[in-house]
């Protein structure tokens, strides 16, 4: 009997001893490796944090945005594909409704020719503050730099997004006749030792601003989050709405925009939980939004535990350098 107990108690020990060894190594991974990695993800190619053209450097002296002067209207290859596509998917996941019922099939009919922002090194004033269960809050740098680049499908342009050397973000953006849309989202945000990474393909696309927009306009959709093996992480139903026309100033020149919501909720039955809301202001002569804020609460489990983040903040844009 007590041969028996020694034994027990042996394997016992040495079930402890190897998981002391898994979670020591799972420990020195995080603070060694993966929290001092640069962001990446499965999509869009290397993650650009700057990118400078040589001596350039930001100009807002010609005119409002100097480089940011509005682009030649280009359709970019097979944007007429994608938008009927595009079109197609939505028909059967979205409404729109408008104060004038002329406009009530704006969300899906092809609209006009659209065409891409200007690649290059967009900087932005920020404000605000994120925060993550067992870290407190803190506050955002004062700035941040968005690098446009390719790297996507035809028709797409890639947005990586700096906000710290502790945060990174990666949207994809599809242009298509009817409106701007999020393909691909990614995101990963260190705290203390430890860095998480979430991403994942949008299917359908997430209208974000409904190209020839109307005030009143309101689109109506629902999304799935699938991760690289196709399973779907979580699905977002979400609102886009159209307030109106508004002049922002950017840089001390004064800018025409649409100011647009997009309020997102993700439904019950996944481990990942989000509620998070938009709005932007997008220049139409520039193909991209100059100013936007934020707001979000995000929640994940792992094991019975579950892990929160919330952000709040304000980004505007002050500067662009092409290239």
């Amino acid at each position: 009997m007590e041969l028996r107990k020694s034994k027990s108690s042996e394997r016992r020990l040495r079930a402890a001893v190897a998981l002391l060894l898994v979670l020591s190594a799972l420990a020195w991974y995080q603070v060694g490796v993966r929290s001092r990695r640069p962001a990446s993800f499965r999509r869009g190619g290397a993650f650009v944090a700057t990118r400078r053209v040589p001596g350039g450097t930001p100009s807002l002296a010609s005119g409002p945005f100097g480089q940011l002067d509005p682009t030649t209207t280009v359709t970019p290859p097979a944007a007429k594909v994608l938008a009927s596509t595009t079109a197609r998917r939505l028909a059967s996941s979205t409404s729109s409704s408008s104060t004038s019922s002329s406009s009530s099939s704006t969300s899906t009919a092809p609209g006009p020719t659209s065409a891409l922002p200007r690649l290059g090194t967009y900087l932005w004033d920020v404000n605000g503050t994120e925060g993550a269960t067992g870290f407190g809050s803190r506050a955002f740098p004062d700035t941040m730099t968005m690098v446009a680049h390719g790297g996507g499908d035809a028709g797409e342009v890639v947005l990586d997004i700096a906000y710290s050397s502790n945060h990174s973000e990666r949207e994809i953006l599809g242009f298509r006749d009817n409106g701007v849309f999020f393909d691909f989202e990614a995101g990963q945000v260190r705290f203390g030792p430890s860095a998480q990474t979430n991403q994942g393909d949008y299917v359908p696309p997430m209208l974000q601003v409904p190209l020839a927009p109307a005030a009143g306009q309101v689109v109506k959709g629902a999304t799935q989050v699938k991760a690289a093996d196709g399973s779907v992480q979580r699905i977002e139903d979400w609102t886009v709405r159209v307030l109106g026309q508004e002049t922002v100033v950017i840089a001390g020149q004064p800018v025409p925009t649409w100011k647009v919501t997009l309020d997102r909720q993700s439904r019950p039955g996944s481990s990942q939980s989000v509620t998070r809301s938009r709005t932007y202001w997008f220049d139409p002569a520039r193909h991209l939004w100059v100013k936007y804020t934020e707001k979000m609460h995000g929640q994940q489990s792992f094991g019975g535990i579950t892990f929160t983040y919330d952000d709040n903040l304000t980004a505007t844009l002050r500067s662009f350098t092409a290239g």
